[in-house]
């Protein structure tokens, strides 16, 4: 499904085809849209089914995904890495429960847990500035896959191994090119990456300072967020 506005693909209802597949009773279904209307149409019947102990969340997606025409992805099919390229912001991603999973034909690949949300469609779009294709996913799998994909360490990890490689390049470089070539990489290096990844960390997580320890075999890095200090895992030196 492309970026343009999602559109059901059925006109039944999610209710009509958990019932039409035998998912759900109707006894079952009752109780939660009677539940549904005491807590208001921002939640999802789908939830509250799962909530109930209904019904599986992996039953309520592949149903949502017969009704909108869109794939339904699990975490375990989503690929392990994603490519480099221009992605929203981990807050976000976290705010509109939304995860980048590849990019195709200079289309970015997206998984949503509520596709029919058309303010986190929007912002997507204001942030993409082009065309992006979606898929199904739960909520607790996008979470999952947003960790593994923009978490911290990983983020960290990525930027260390960037920072040895250009260790090993600037060693092979010669004498006399080394003012020049030194100077070009500082604006590009992976310390400057790093000082900023933190720096951003630091500001979406509301942290009033960055604690800095290195020690001999590694660097300590913790955030004091609500007068806690809250650790990373190390970084290797």
């Amino acid at each position: 499904m492309s970026s343009k506005t999602v559109q059901k693909q059925t006109k039944a209802r999610l209710g009509e085809i958990l019932l039409e597949w035998k998912l759900i009773t109707p006894e079952k279904l009752d109780v939660a849209l009677k539940e549904q209307a005491a807590l208001g149409k921002t939640h999802k019947l789908g939830q509250i089914l799962v909530n109930l102990g209904f019904i599986s969340e992996h039953d309520v997606f592949r149903a949502l995904s017969f009704q909108l025409g869109l794939q339904y992805l699990k975490f375990s099919e989503f690929p392990r890495t994603i490519p480099e390229g221009s992605y929203p912001t981990v807050k976000f991603l976290k705010e509109y429960k939304l995860v980048p999973i590849g990019i195709e034909n200079n289309k970015m690949r997206v998984a949503m847990s509520d596709p029919l949300d058309e303010y986190a469609l929007e912002a997507l779009r204001v942030f993409s500035g082009k065309p992006f294709e979606i898929v199904l996913g739960s909520e607790k799998d996008i979470m999952e896959a947003i960790e593994q994909y923009f978490g911290a360490n990983v983020q960290m990890t990525t930027i260390m191994e960037g920072m040895r490689e250009e260790e090993m390049e600037a060693d092979v470089v010669e004498l006399e090119e080394d003012v020049h070539h030194l100077r070009d990489m500082a604006f590009e290096a992976p310390i400057v990456k790093l000082v900023n990844m933190l720096i951003t960390r630091a500001v979406e997580g509301r942290a009033s300072d960055i604690h800095i320890e290195p020690f001999e075999s590694n660097v300590k890095i913790r955030y004091r967020i609500d007068g806690a200090l809250n650790e990373l895992d190390p970084l290797p030196k």
